[in-house]
This record gives C-alpha cells, sequence and structure tokens, in this order.
C-alpha cells in the first residue's frame, strides 16, 4: 500500500523535516508544494530521502485563495505523472501523526474500496446566507498579504446597497482593482455540480485523483469559476467528489485529520499545545493526524506524541 503525502508548506522548515521524519516508511513519497514566496533550500536543508519530491513549479500562496487550490493539483498531477498507486493523503507542513504509519497502513488496506473527505452540503454547512459568500460572491485581492482582500456580491444584488458593501466597492476603485467589471456579471455555481464543502484535508485514492484531474479536463470552466471565490479549498475538490459519489463512482468516509478549530467563525484553526495531549491520543479512528502545531511555540507536544507513539 503506498502512501502518497501531498504537503503545503509555507513556514517552519525545521518542524516540516521532522513531519516528514515521522512519516517517513515503506512504500511512502513525500510530494512538497513550497509557497514561492518562501525561500526552498531553507526547506531543502533539513530534508534529505530520496523518496521526496519538491515541486520546483511553485506557486504564491494567499489564504481564502484559489493559489491552495492549484498548489495541490499541481502535486495531484505529479502523483499521477510519477504512476503512483495507493493513497494520496493531503495535509500541511503544520501536521503531525497521532496514531502509527502502521496503523494507518493497516486502517487504508481494510477500506481499500474508499476515499476520506468531508462532504457537508454547502447551504448546510454555511447556514443563513453565509454559503452565498463563498457561492456567489467575488474575492478581490490587494496584495499578498494575509487578509488583505474584500469579497463582494453581483452589483445589482440587493445587498450592494449596505454600507459595508459600498464601502468595499469603494476601496476597490482607489486601488485601482484589475477585472473590477467582474461585479457586473452573476456568479453562478456550475450546474453540473452541487455545491459541498468540507475541510480541506483528505485521503484519496490515486485511482480518485485521476478521476477528479480527467474532471477537470473535461470542464475547465469550473476552475475559472473558482479563480475569484472566497476560500475555495473548501469546496473546490469537495462538489467533484459529491459527483464522482452520485454517480456510484467512488465511495466515501469521514476524513482523517482532526482540526483544532476553537470557534466556528474563526479564519484559522488553533494551535495545538502541550495541554491538549490527553485529548489528542484519545481520538477514535478515522483520526490518524491533527493540526496545527508550531513548534516555535511549543514543541513538547511533538515530543510527547513521538514517545506515545514508539511505545
Amino acid at each position: 500500500m503506498n502512501k502518497n503525502y501531498i504537503i503545503l508548506a509555507h513556514t517552519n522548515p525545521k518542524q516540516l523535516g521532522r513531519l516528514i521524519a515521522k512519516l517517513n516508511s515503506p512504500n511512502t513519497f513525500f510530494y512538497i508544494h513550497i509557497d514561492k514566496r518562501c525561500e526552498i533550500e531553507d526547506f531543502k536543508v533539513y530534508i534529505n530521502f530520496s523518496n521526496v519530491f519538491f515541486l520546483e513549479n511553485r506557486i504564491k500562496c494567499r489564504w481564502g485563495d484559489i493559489s491552495l487550490v492549484q498548489a495541490t493539483i499541481l502535486c495531484m498531477r505529479a502523483v499521477v505523472k510519477d504512476q503512483r498507486l495507493g493513497y494520496c493523503i493531503l495535509i500541511s507542513g503544520q501536521d503531525y501523526p497521532i496514531k502509527t504509519n502502521e496503523a494507518l497502513t493497516d486502517f487504508l488496506q481494510k477500506n481499500v474500496a474508499y476515499d476520506f473527505a468531508e462532504l457537508i452540503p454547502a447551504t448546510q454547512l454555511w447556514t443563513g446566507s453565509r454559503w452565498r459568500v463563498r457561492i456567489e460572491q467575488y474575492k478581490f485581492d490587494f496584495s499578498d498579504k494575509r487578509e488583505d482582500f474584500v469579497v463582494v456580491p453581483y452589483i445589482f444584488s440587493r445587498s450592494i446597497f449596505h454600507i459595508f458593501n459600498v464601502w468595499k466597492i469603494l476601496k476597490m476603485l482607489v486601488k485601482g482593482v484589475p477585472n473590477f467589471k467582474l461585479i457586473f456579471k452573476k456568479r453562478k455555481f456550475p450546474t453540473y455540480l452541487k455545491p459541498y464543502a468540507g475541510s480541506q484535508w483528505w485521503a484519496l485514492r490515486v485511482a480518485t485523483i485521476e478521476k477528479t484531474l480527467a474532471f477537470l479536463e473535461a470542464h475547465p470552466d469550473y476552475l475559472v469559476y473558482n479563480q475569484y471565490a472566497f476560500c475555495t479549498d473548501e469546496f473546490f475538490f469537495h462538489s467533484i467528489l459529491q459527483h464522482l459519489r452520485e454517480t456510484k463512482q467512488i465511495q466515501v468516509k469521514p476524513n482523517l485529520t482532526f482540526v483544532n478549530w476553537k470557534a466556528a467563525e474563526a479564519p484559522s484553526p488553533e494551535d495545538l499545545e502541550s495541554a491538549d495531549f490527553d485529548k489528542l491520543i484519545q481520538l477514535p479512528e478515522p483520526y490518524f493526524f491533527a493540526r496545527k502545531f508550531n513548534t516555535e511555540k511549543d514543541a513538547v507536544i511533538l515530543d510527547r506524541l513521538d514517545e506515545y507513539l514508539e511505545v
């Protein structure tokens, strides 16, 4: 059983090296995308394994942006090009295993007919009108800085007259945002899909990766639609996977990564620290990974997990 890890990283090179060393085992391969704004050599110095592949074609990744999806697709294509078998497991450089490599391999072998992802109807996950922000409104970046953007509705929608939206439109005009005229066209989710959403992180069979890439080849307009979506990484692949599930091409079980959300509306999960150790080791299947960790704040939590997993 091959495990092909797709890792998106942008910080803490030494921590990434520790993660890969921990996950490294027979029949395991790593496809790593380092944010183009980072110096890739800073990461390579901590990682020296023949089964690790750093993508040379890199993208500047922004929080809540299509660039995260594009980086993931680049890794997916690399896995398929190398004719890998088994599973692709999408994690970040700030994830860490909470169960052994052997336990994960055994679990995947027992569930080899399944993919693992969180698939929830977007209208249920984002209640009220919040799903419209993701599905119908436009996201425009002002810079590469985190959260330096606006999300605005279609110019002829009723909500455009809200004072906050008027302020955002004025800000776009002052900043001279390219493609401003897009807001004069209503943004519609493709009719051949249903909007499904969930956690960004998944574990998919390589055969499902191939089906997903084939779907994107057949529907290039779907990627175009998502160019100006807000946090599209939370529904881009999910909607395709739901389509594959509905057409009986795949079977799906819950995803494998525990995420430490302290508040439902928080922009990012909270860091996991030493105080969370007991909670992490008691998490049942299907949780094999947790996020996110920051060794610059608390490295002891990873030390304790290492000791626990080696017993």
